[in-house]
């Protein structure tokens, strides 16, 4: 490149680093004390406009390279261009991530596996989703439970089934909870009475591979009739 061109393209990075469009004869004299640019003698650069990109509809600056001298002196009397990229923050870095989630505390596991499940069965009269927070190989008696929610859904309907989380532990992939229930469960005939039961439920649990299961809860009579 012809020196005195390169000498107009320094002096173009140079409008930029001191905020103006164009130059006028006292600012470039300014820069040249300053230390900014170096010119050989007899060497005055001519001003020109800066330029802009355009893009999208509108017209934006051009990102400013920035100038340093050489260490001991410019050769051939220019200024070395350190041009230095400006990386925006990616919105990754911004914003939080969307799908991150805190871990769930033991008792709001509890909940999401064996409580929650437990009531919708129960209120919904679906035998299978009670059935299905139980660990059928680790329930002793597992039959004999499963008959007996069968005739309680049989003969009482509708059921409100609430529950009330007290107290939660584990040790390792043993644990228990204990809550505090209340059911009111209509009979399907109106000749009987409705039945009323509260009491401190406690739940005997494991953890298996897809969460918390019930392996058994006293009193274990609760839903007889």
């Amino acid at each position: 490149m012809p020196k005195l061109g390169l000498l107009s393209f320094v002096l173009t990075l140079l409008l930029l680093a001191v905020g103006g469009s164009q130059a006028t004869p006292a600012a470039l004299a300014a820069a040249q004390r300053r230390g900014a640019l170096e010119f050989p003698p007899g060497h005055q650069p001519r001003v020109e406009p800066f330029l802009t990109e355009l893009g999208g509809g509108a017209a934006r600056p051009v990102a400013t390279p920035r100038l340093r001298r050489w260490p001991g002196g410019s050769p051939g009397g220019t200024a070395q261009i350190l041009a230095q990229a400006q990386h925006s923050p990616s919105r990754e870095q911004d914003e939080p991530n969307a799908s991150g989630q805190q871990p769930l505390t033991l008792a709001e596991q509890v909940i999401q596996d064996v409580l929650e499940p437990l009531q919708r069965g129960i209120e919904e009269h679906t035998l299978a989703r009670v059935l299905a927070i139980f660990d059928q190989e680790q329930t002793p008696d597992y039959a004999q439970l499963r008959d007996q929610l069968r005739a309680f859904f049989q003969q009482y309907d509708p059921v409100r089934f609430r529950y009330k989380v007290l107290q939660v532990s584990s040790e390792k992939d043993s644990g228990f909870a204990i809550a505090e229930i209340d059911m009111a469960a209509t009979p399907a005939d109106e000749t009987q009475l409705g039945v009323q039961r509260t009491t401190q439920m406690r739940f005997q649990m494991k953890l298996g591979a897809k969460g918390w299961k019930l392996v058994g809860f006293k009193p274990s009579d609760f839903f007889k009739q």
